[in-house]
């Protein structure tokens, strides 16, 4: 693949976001994860003329009658958002900080912001898998990316998107599982789709299947409805259990453990679970959980709490502390099956 290097002036670039012939965020991006911080540091960097990495744009689609060509923005998606939020005074820029407004700088200093040199790699007209590949190849080894932001530019498909619209469920939200950090960098949609896989599978090794159920299911997940209406019931049946706000099952891994267990109980074995009992049963066994976790962990003893606790202390998205956790947490809730 031949690229053209070339530059482009920062007022050509706001232009071409506004007017929609360039398209900062294709569907393969990741979401925005600079924080407000990041954003007002690279504005500076231009005011004081210092440079910054090259961004790389591809023709995505050419109007042959007119010419006119739209482009998206290959990689560059946060520098090219943050240069057109500050032209229009959009958070964090809309009040005077640290940093001037653009309205409030003087219009010598208004043109050279405009006047900025961007440095622009151009694929060219090329096919969108091919812009995902250059996408995905350009991170591969960046600690830049997690996985889920990496693979997100490959699999866009149907498992990726029933693993999205689980994130929106009511229950993420309402206790807090998700950090606002973790939805930018797109975890929500890794824990969503690793929960998926684990119903449809077992236990496994951090996040190492969920591509190849992504790339499995790309074109049809023909399970969708079945997963949709698994994850509906569990869900009820935790919120059934009236836990406490501050409880660990709100945790992340905690969560995690506590949904794979319930859905194998009502799903895998065909049992139900009387919610009342079961939920002063795991109200003491977090509570125990957590009074352990902080005294002394590594002399918790061999019982139901203790293995959850060592459980706890070692890498908690590895699929031995995943399985020794699973185990006490399913010995809890297998005392009140109906």
């Amino acid at each position: 693949m031949r690229t053209a290097p070339e530059s482009r002036k920062v007022a050509a670039i706001i232009k071409s976001v506004r007017d929609g012939s360039l398209i900062p965020r294709p569907e393969f991006q990741r979401r925005s994860v600079w924080t407000n911080r990041d954003k007002i540091e690279f504005i500076r960097t231009i005011l004081e003329s210092f440079p910054f990495p090259e961004i790389y744009v591809a023709v995505g689609e050419i109007n042959t009658k007119t010419g006119e060509a739209k482009e998206l923005l290959v990689d560059g998606q946060q520098r090219v958002t943050t240069i057109t939020e500050y032209f229009l005074e959009k958070p964090p820029f809309s009040r005077a900080g640290t940093l001037p407004r653009y309205a409030q700088l003087e219009e010598a200093q208004k043109t050279d912001f405009l006047n900025y040199d961007v440095s622009v790699r151009n694929l060219g007209i090329v096919p969108i898998e091919t812009i995902r590949a250059v996408f995905q190849r350009m991170n591969a080894t960046s600690y830049d990316l997690n996985d889920m932001e990496r693979i997100n530019a490959v699999y866009l498909g149907e498992f990726k998107k029933f693993a999205e619209e689980m994130t929106k469920k009511e229950i993420f939200l309402r206790h807090g599982v998700f950090s606002s950090a973790d939805i930018r960098r797109m975890k929500d949609i890794s824990f969503t789709a690793s929960l998926t896989v684990t119903m449809m599978s077992d236990y496994f090794n951090r996040d190492d299947e969920v591509e190849t159920f992504l790339e499995q299911y790309n074109e049809d997940f023909p399970r969708k409805d079945e997963l949709a209406a698994r994850f509906d019931a569990t869900i009820a049946a935790v919120e059934g259990m009236n836990l406490p706000e501050a409880s660990r099952a709100w945790k992340k891994a905690d969560f995690y453990t506590l949904f794979v267990e319930v859905d194998r109980l009502l799903f895998k074995q065909g049992r139900n679970l009387d919610l009342h009992a079961t939920s002063a049963e795991m109200q003491a066994f977090y509570t125990e959980v957590e009074a352990m976790r902080i005294a002394a962990p590594e002399t918790a003893p061999d019982s139901t709490v203790g293995r959850y606790v060592r459980g706890l202390l070692q890498s908690t998205n590895d699929r031995g502390p995943r399985v020794v956790r699973g185990a006490s947490v399913a010995e809890v809730l297998g005392r009140h099956v109906v």
